[in-house]
């Protein structure tokens, strides 16, 4: 029984009163008059309203614009089974406690500390806007015009590391002959000239022209991204028939200018050929003379013109690029008596570039060449014998005759076989059509050949100067 009472304690009275609650006729009668008198009488004709039922203890939550305290109103004890009618809730009397505000300041921090010279924007300052400035791409024409320039430059700094490594080497073995020579000033060049200087001479013009070479075709092929396993590469199409016609055309090319520069110097007096002074030379300087001529100068400049300057200016024209490198190889060399052939041979030499893919077979070109040169220059300056030398003179004039006319043969026979690279027309029309004015026009260049200019007009005027001077 107890069980049971706790039971009905824990539940919600209301709950249970709202379930046993009797008819309305019966309920009314039930309600104490204090409590009965304090609703008005139900009306005919309207629905019954019914009062909510709460737990005994319920929170009202606070009104819009009012803070009031949590108030718990408190239900009257009642009996099981009787209506219990919602008490109006009671607000205490206690006003809400605020704990006293601090004043906050806001904690001081010393100013900012800018550097010399600037100002930070005001408020309200709007700073002005930097204007942008767009870059516009280079055209056709000036990306042209920089590489040709970027030629002569390069020929032009191949020049002064030439001389300047030959001056060096020069002042360095100078200083140290001189040095370990017991003689006076006076004696020890006299003794020089006589002796080692020649020697020294000509190994200081071998390390300048490797130097000269050298040391720009790196910077100019960084600047091309010209790869150089790519230009020693594996040869294409170079069968040996391929390269004996090559080798009789550049031999062709060869004895035709010696012939018709022979035939101008009779009538030019600056033109005289001088006497070749190899036969008074020593040894070591045949030696010397010999590899600069054979090993250094076909390899180096070959690199240099068939593979830096040809394979720059692929790009604006396969027929443009083999007649550039041509004349600034021929250009190079700065005196009439080779200016024209090695043009006529750079030509030569570069359509077999472009043939092969690879340099292998212009270096042995080049070193056919100039060998050929080199063997019948130290055979005339070294055969004391005037018959050994007349009979010399007779085989070099029948072998040149021989090789010109192998080279029509060659010329006339394979004309048609003879593939010139044409340009595309997309280069015909995206470059600029005046491309050898355009080439020859730019400021490295034109510096390049007024140089070259003026060493030729002073070879040729050299005669005319000197007998001025003497006549004087």
């Amino acid at each position: 029984m107890e069980n049971n009472h706790n039971q009905s304690e824990n539940q919600n009275p209301l709950q249970n009163s709202a379930q046993e609650i009797p008819p309305r006729q019966n309920f009314t009668q039930e309600i104490p008059p204090q409590v009965q008198s304090a609703y008005p009488p139900v009306q005919e004709g309207y629905a019954q309203q019914t009062a909510p039922i709460y737990d005994r203890q319920e929170y009202y939550p606070p009104q819009a614009g009012q803070i009031p305290p949590q108030v718990y109103t408190q239900l009257p004890n009642v009996n099981e089974g009787t209506y219990c009618p919602p008490q109006q809730p009671v607000y205490p009397t206690q006003q809400p406690v605020y704990p006293p505000q601090q004043p906050v300041y806001p904690a001081q921090t010393m100013p900012p500390v800018y550097p010399q010279g600037y100002y930070p924007p005001q408020t309200g300052y709007v700073a002005p806007q930097q204007p942008i400035v767009y870059v516009q791409p280079p055209t056709a024409k000036e990306l042209f015009r920089k590489d040709c320039g970027r030629v002569g430059g390069t020929l032009l700094v191949r020049e002064l590391i030439s001389v300047f490594v030959m001056l060096i080497i020069l002042i360095i073995s100078f200083v140290l002959l001189f040095a370990s020579s017991e003689a006076s000033f006076s004696d020890f060049l006299l003794d020089a000239v006589d002796g080692d200087l020649n020697t020294i001479i000509i190994i200081a013009m071998s390390l300048g022209l490797l130097a000269g070479n050298m040391i720009p075709f790196l910077f100019y092929a960084k600047k091309r991204d010209i790869k150089f396993s790519a230009l020693l590469g594996k040869s294409q199409n170079a069968t040996p028939a391929f390269v004996f016609k090559a080798a009789v055309v550049i031999l062709a090319i060869n004895y035709i200018w010696q012939y018709i520069y022979s035939f101008l110097a009779q009538f030019i007096p600056g033109m005289e050929i001088a006497a070749s002074e190899i036969g008074e030379m020593s040894i070591p300087y045949l030696i010397v003379y010999a590899i600069m001529l054979c090993v250094i100068a076909p390899i180096t400049e070959e690199i240099m013109f068939r593979g830096a300057i040809l394979m720059g200016l692929r790009r604006y024209g396969l027929a443009f690029a083999m007649i550039v490198s041509s004349l600034m190889f021929g250009l190079i060399h700065g005196n009439l008596q080779q200016i024209p052939f090695a043009m006529g041979i750079g030509v030569v030499l570069a359509y077999v570039a472009v043939k092969t893919g690879s340099l292998r077979v212009c270096i042995l070109l080049h070193f056919i060449n100039n060998a050929f040169a080199t063997i019948l220059t130290y055979a005339n300056a070294l055969i004391k014998d005037p018959t050994m030398s007349t009979a010399l003179e007779y085989f070099d004039f029948a072998f040149g005759i021989l090789v010109i006319l192998g080279s029509i043969i060659i010329f006339i026979t394979n004309i048609k076989r003879l593939d010139f690279p044409k340009d595309s027309p997309e280069i015909k029309t995206q470059y600029v059509k005046r491309r050898y004015a355009h080439f020859f026009s730019s400021a490295w260049n034109l510096v390049l050949v007024c140089i070259i200019a003026m060493n030729v007009a002073l070879t040729l005027l050299m005669p005319i100067i000197n007998d001025l001077l003497m006549n004087f």
